[in-house]
Parts: structure tokens; sequence; C-alpha cells
């Protein structure tokens, strides 16, 4: 860069002859730049930069946009795609797809017909909600989801093997029972991220097995003790009617001899 030699104008002196040179700024910034090309020190330009692109200070153009992609369709429809299976990616993996499988049954807190009207209204609702926990610990029971998994065509799933070496206790996990209004329809609810049709399977299977280790074989029982009752009561009513039978004819007897 060529040097420049600034020469100040000399002024003559008031007392002598000799020069002088003139005064010049105390600020040599100030001195050396242009005058006029950023206005005055502190006047309305003070501090003036370049606008730069239009679009940087300007509205959005919905022209200038379309020309854009227009010349650049290739790049921008690559840049979706990218961005949006990152996004998608991203997404499954925060919340991965799960299904929900929900079963419902029917569980009588007291069976029809065993008792009279008057016993069944006897039921409190201390003695409900103990119905109520102890149906909802049998059917999560290890009897019962053993039971479940054991039948071959379930115990092959692929949801079921995954989760070797206890299977038991995944389901004992995941599955969620409950009497929702608090009435006598049972609900089984299971909700995850395996194949919803084998589920479907896993969750049939338990309320088969429930339903026959725990609702049949308690029927049975009832129907045993009830059998075994009438049982009692037809040998006791017989050997009641023989006493009755003597009696009498021990009474006949006494009264011929006499």
């Amino acid at each position: 860069m060529a040097s420049q030699d600034f020469s100040y104008p000399e002024t003559p002196s008031a007392t002598s002859g000799a020069t002088v040179p003139a005064v010049v700024p105390s600020h040599p910034s100030e001195a050396l730049v242009p005058p006029g090309m950023y206005g005055p020190l502190g006047g309305p330009q003070a501090g003036f930069l370049p606008r730069g692109p239009e679009i940087l200070h300007s509205g959005f153009d919905q022209k200038w946009l379309f020309h854009c992609l227009r010349r650049r369709w290739l790049l921008a429809l690559l840049m979706g795609l990218l961005i949006g299976g990152a996004t998608a990616g991203l997404l499954l993996w925060l919340f991965p797809e799960s299904s929900s499988i929900v079963a419902y049954l029917r569980v009588r807190s007291k069976p029809p017909t065993t008792v009279s009207l008057e016993q069944q209204q006897r039921l409190t609702p201390k003695d409900f909600e103990i119905f109520q926990q102890t149906q909802l610990t049998l059917l999560k029971s290890q009897f019962v989801l053993q039971s479940a998994l054991s039948k071959p065509e379930i115990s092959q799933l692929d949801a079921v093997v995954k989760e070797e070496p206890d299977p038991a206790l995944w389901l004992y996990e995941e599955l969620r029972v409950s009497f929702p209004g608090e009435g006598e329809i049972l609900e089984v609810r299971y909700d995850g991220e395996e194949d919803p049709e084998e589920m479907k399977r896993v969750v049939d299977a338990v309320i088969a097995a429930y339903k026959s280790d725990v609702l049949d074989a308690e029927r049975m029982r009832v129907e045993e003790t009830r059998s075994n009752l009438g049982k009692l009561h037809s040998e006791v009513a017989r050997e009641l009617q023989d006493k009755l039978d003597k009696y009498s004819t021990l009474e006949k007897s006494i009264a011929t001899g006499i």
C-alpha cells in the first residue's frame, strides 16, 4: 500500500514572519476519515453498516421461495426426505409403537340360587371389596399364569419366548387387572410393544386358565359341598324316620299290652 504524505497548511504568526502549523483535531482518526462518508458524528447516519441481502431484513417473499425451490428442487427434496426420515426415526425411538389388549369377564360375587334372597342381601360393601381383591390376586397368581403358559401354542409364541427364563414374572408385572366401576365386571388389560395378535392369545389363555382353575374349581367345590350336604341331609332324615318308626311301634306295643 503506497504511503501518503499529509502536510499541514502553514499560517502566518501575528508577531513575527515565521510560520507555524495549523491546528488539527485532537483525534487523528476523525481527521483521516473523508468528510460525508458516514455523516456527521452523532447524526442519524452514525454507525451505519451495509444492509446486506434483502432476505435478511425484508418480510417473507413467496416468490423468492418459489424461485429457489424451482432452481434447487432436487436438493430440497433430498433434504426434506433426510430430515423427515431422521425425525420419524427419532420419534419411533422415543415413543415406540405399542399395542393395547383389553378383555372383560363377569365374575359373580355369589353363585345364583345357592342361598336365599334374604341371605344374598346381607353381603356388606366390605365383604364385596374382599371378594374383588381375592379374585384379582387369584387371576395373577402363579398357578394361573403357569397354567396359561404351559400350553404349547402359548409357550412357543415369540412374545413369550423372549421373556425366558421367567415369562410368568413378565406377565405378572405387565398385566393390569381391575373391577371398573366397582362392579362384577373384571377387566384384564395389557399395554406393550409385543405383537397384538400374540398378546391377544396370551390374554385369552390367562382368562381361560382363571376360569378353569379358579371359577370352575370353585363352582365344582360348591356343587360338591352341596351334594355332600344333600346326602348328609338324606341320611339324617332317614335315620330320624327310622327312629320315629321304632318309637311308634314301641308305643303301639305298650298300648296293646296294657
